[in-house]
């Protein structure tokens, strides 16, 4: 059984997250509106003089839906920032007591947190790093937040996904 200090801290993370994403999503929607229909020509002037497959992938079905896919990262932003805010309390005060919600918000958290996984590895790669090296650009840092974020969500599906295994059924 995890002790209630470390449960604590890996929800505040967990939190936070939410937090990062839930906020970086309401300032696309509210403060910067503009943001879905500037989406395409910013990927066309970042990632235009690239040649790299990830390149490829933006020119071809990206850019043509930029303004979709505009509002489609806002809100996923918004949606998985608000149930990991919203999963930290639930999951502490259900923890071994109801286990049927703390199933169901575990693996709401697991979902949204695979989306801000895919998210973050996407924000990365279009930065022009490699995707499987880092460092491939000389003007992003050798750990960049997104890589950062990857790895944090990584861990907290891993944690997640043993909090669902370990609950036991009503």
């Amino acid at each position: 059984m995890m002790k209630r200090y470390n449960l604590i801290a890996v929800l505040l993370i967990q939190a936070w997250l939410g937090y990062e994403f839930l906020i970086s999503g309401w300032n696309k929607i509210a403060v910067n509106s503009s943001f879905t229909k500037g989406l395409a020509g910013y990927l066309k002037v970042t990632v235009g003089v690239r040649t790299n497959s990830y390149a490829g992938f933006i020119n071809h079905y990206i850019l043509p839906h930029g303004t979709m896919f505009g509002y489609l990262i806002e809100w996923a932003e918004v949606i998985c920032g608000v149930i990991l805010i919203l999963a930290a309390p639930i999951l502490f005060v259900c923890l071994n007591k109801k286990a049927a919600t703390q199933k169901t918000v575990a693996i709401l958290s697991i979902l949204s947190l695979a989306g801000i996984l895919l998210m973050s590895l996407n924000f990365y790669w279009m930065t022009g790093a490699s995707p499987l090296l880092p460092g491939a650009n000389p003007y992003i840092p050798g750990v960049s937040f997104d890589v950062f974020i990857v790895i944090l969500s990584l861990v907290l599906i891993v944690w997640n996904t043993t909090l669902l295994k370990t609950t036991k059924s009503e």
